[in-house]
């Protein structure tokens, strides 16, 4: 790696500006909305099949594709993969007013079951749904859950409720949320009552009202998981790849149309630049690949993706219109478990000439990015976060700004042919702003402890110099390694043992909400200090200074210990 400034981002920027076309990302976003990408689906694979076709047509000739149809049968045995599905069409009646699948695409949370014809009667809410005996009364009847949708549902069906409602506060009020089950193939023999949604503005007057309601699925089989590939260079040859997760409900325009068209966007215009001579092939073989998000990326990194990808620059909502109240999209940086940044800061240079100033935030769990950093690869995230519209109906093209995409795929594009020529930034500003960011939350916190770990040790991590000296009153006596069981790479929660013991996944769920912890810290940064192997006290010193006095040692200790109990991690 280099800091030749002839192969620095912004010498990129430049050459390949006029290849980034904002209409054509904006087509291709509307293009990609038209399926409902559900993961196992038919839908998802028609999707990825035309996005192919649709790659070919559109770029040179130097593009190569290759569409990998996994199933639900292929991956590894700590992944639960979900079912074979499809849904053909939804009715509710509630009072006077009919809902129908057409117009609320996610009024059908994924992967339920379908109805034996119409099922009626007066909604029963549920008020706690981790605890087995609500359900003691349910039989035969609606019940509205709000919260931990996916096992309450399969408690629901093991107790004979009719159907299910789920609904979400922290959704869009007047919009359908997007829910999904996710049943594995043998869970679907299992579970087999209907779960549809309703907004929360319904929900909360529907507690005792009449519902009429019909839901026409197929279920059944191994799902399909197609993970679409594009490359320029030599198949054989490892490098950087732009990634996006192509599941999602239709419309699902921000979440996840915008990535996938945006980096799409950006892999057209690298291959249009390079066939006209405009900028070098690079020596390593740049990529796009399209996946079922964490699905279809575990099952690439389990085979072929683990030799070819080095680091992977991840594009997930990057579209909604600031006019909506959303954020422009930011830099998530490496967390301090994983902290590896040359991908990062080499994108906050590219950021920052074309905006003035880098656009960066702290590490958030949540999408491909996760995988990469699992697989110990340097990975980012590219998001914007909260949007009001994300996973409901509402999510669709008009809530979209077209130069939004343009401008993350022409950062997309220039970081990546930076880092395919071997670029390597000489200065660190976004370890920096991190590093001060999180001194500041401490200090506004009243956390003297955790200002001085945060002042040391995050800027250490990233290798940078230090703001404070260590605090020398923190004795830890702690030299437990942590590691995950067998094979496994990620946390992932309770769904991910829920089939193996439902009543362990609910004990694990009650566990992570009495406790309170950054989901962040407990999906993400223990993932990625167990597959280094790290020591129990180093890691609470890291968490320690992130995520401030919330996380204490007994906290730690304790979550720790049943993630071991429950069969994810090993304490060596």
């Amino acid at each position: 790696m280099t800091s030749d400034i002839n192969i620095s981002p912004w010498r990129f920027l430049e050459k390949i500006k006029h290849y980034v076309s904002k209409s054509r990302a904006y087509r291709t976003l509307k293009l990609i909305t038209l399926y409902h990408r559900i993961q196992g689906s038919p839908g998802l694979e028609e999707a990825a099949e035309k996005i192919e076709e649709y790659i070919l047509e559109e770029g040179p000739e130097n593009i190569n594709t290759e569409l990998f149809k996994y199933t639900g049968r292929q991956g590894p045995e700590w992944l639960p993969l979900p079912v074979s599905w499809n849904v053909h069409d939804a009715r509710m009646i509630i009072g006077s007013k009919e809902y129908r699948l057409e117009s609320h695409p996610t009024m059908v949370a994924a992967h339920s079951p379908p109805s034996d014809g119409w099922i009626m009667g007066p909604v029963v809410k549920i008020g706690d749904p981790l605890d087995p005996d609500s359900y003691s009364n349910v039989s035969g009847k609606i019940l509205l859950i709000e919260k931990h949708h996916r096992l309450a549902y399969r408690l629901a069906s093991e107790h004979g409720a009719s159907a299910v409602l789920l609904t979400m506060e922290s959704r869009h009020h007047d919009s359908f949320p997007y829910i999904g089950l996710f049943l594995t193939d043998r869970e679907s023999s299992k579970y087999s009552i209907p779960a549809l949604t309703i907004p929360w503005r319904i929900a909360r007057d529907i507690e005792g009202k009449e519902v009429k309601l019909k839901l026409d699925s197929d279920i059944g089989g191994p799902g399909k998981l197609p993970v679409l590939v594009a490359w320029i260079g030599d198949r054989e040859v490892p490098g950087p790849t732009l990634i996006a997760h192509l599941c999602h409900p239709m419309p699902g325009a921000n979440d996840n149309a915008s990535g996938s068209s945006s980096s799409i966007e950006a892999f057209l215009a690298v291959a249009n630049a390079v066939e006209e001579n405009v900028i070098d092939e690079p020596p390593a073989t740049i990529r796009l690949v399209l996946v079922p998000e964490f699905t279809g990326t575990i099952l690439g990194m389990e085979g072929w993706m683990r030799n070819n990808i080095v680091e992977a620059l991840n594009l997930d909502m990057v579209g909604a219109s600031q006019s909506n109240g959303v954020e422009p999209p930011y830099v998530y940086y490496p967390p301090v478990s994983a902290p590896s940044n040359m991908l990062a800061e080499t994108f906050i240079e590219a950021q920052t000439v074309l905006r003035g100033q880098p656009r960066v935030k702290y590490y958030m769990y949540g999408s491909d990015h996760d995988v990469f950093l699992a697989y110990q690869r340097e990975s980012i995230l590219i998001n914007q976060w909260p949007d009001p519209y994300y996973h409901t109906d509402s999510d669709d093209a008009d809530k979209i700004d077209p130069k939004n995409l343009w401008e993350t795929a022409l950062l997309a594009s220039s970081t990546i042919l930076a880092r395919a020529h071997g670029y390597a930034p000489r200065i660190a500003p976004g370890a920096e702003i991190i590093a001060r960011y999180i001194m500041g939350s401490r200090m506004r916190e009243g956390d003297e402890l955790g200002y001085k770990l945060a002042g040391f040790y995050v800027p250490l991590r990233y290798g940078i110099t230090p703001y404070t000296r260590p605090p020398t009153d923190l004795k830890l006596k702690s030299d437990t390694k942590i590691k995950f069981k067998g094979s496994r790479r990620l946390v992932l929660g309770p769904l991910s043992i829920a089939e193996k013991s439902l009543d362990e996944a609910i004990e694990l769920a009650r566990f992570l909400e009495e406790q309170k912890l950054d989901t962040s810290m407990i999906y993400g940064e223990i993932s990625f200090v167990a597959v280094r192997e790290e020591p129990v006290s180093r890691s609470f010193i890291w968490f320690r200074s992130v995520y401030g006095q919330n996380i204490t040692w007994e906290k730690y200790q304790e979550t720790l210990i049943i993630l071991e109990d429950k069969g994810i991690l090993e304490l060596d």
